[in-house]
């Protein structure tokens, strides 16, 4: 709520600030008013996400804890690729479910640390990765092995893309 009223002040004092600027002859002084209390919005603003952030960051989790995760999700589809069809059952979720990485807990940290472009470009393929394995996971719960193992073969290449690209990023 107090974001959204520091975002309202901000553009009622742009709105006032051009107003000002616009009279003929310039109200210089409403225009530096409306000017610095714009200013001033934005700062506060400023600070409130700075310390939105530090909250957030004793929480968030690191690129490398990221990569510590995806590493671990590759491990399992390789076993998986050379496992026999029969292999897959629903253990197969609850091997996937304790180290897929929860993207959530990650994005401030990785954000803060290498920028959103990057993020976007490590998650973006990240996701097309867990969308297969979700799929394969789903196959395996229900014992159609057989496209449990095509989904997750066709998993591990984007995990491996994934770590490829967070390695060029480090």
């Amino acid at each position: 709520m107090k974001n959204k009223i520091v975002n309202i002040v901000i553009v009622i004092s742009l709105i006032f600030a051009a107003f000002f600027a616009a009279k003929i002859p310039t109200m210089w002084t409403g225009f530096a008013l409306s000017s610095a209390i714009m200013l001033g919005a934005i700062l506060l603003q400023r600070r409130e996400r700075k310390a939105l952030f530090a909250d957030s960051q004793s929480d968030a989790l690191t690129l490398n804890d990221f990569f510590s995760s995806l590493l671990k999700v590759k491990e399992k589809l390789e076993e998986y690729s050379k496992a026999p069809t029969e292999y897959f059952t629903k253990q197969v979720e609850d091997d996937l479910e304790d180290i897929l990485p929860e993207v959530d807990n990650y994005k401030m940290g990785i954000i803060e640390n290498i920028g959103v472009e990057k993020y976007t470009e490590i998650i973006t393929t990240y996701a097309n990765g867990e969308r297969l394995i979700n799929r394969g996971v789903s196959a395996a719960i229900d014992q159609y092995s057989a496209a449990a193992k095509e989904y997750f073969n066709s998993a591990l290449p984007i995990v491996n893309e994934t770590i490829k690209i967070i390695n060029k990023i480090k």
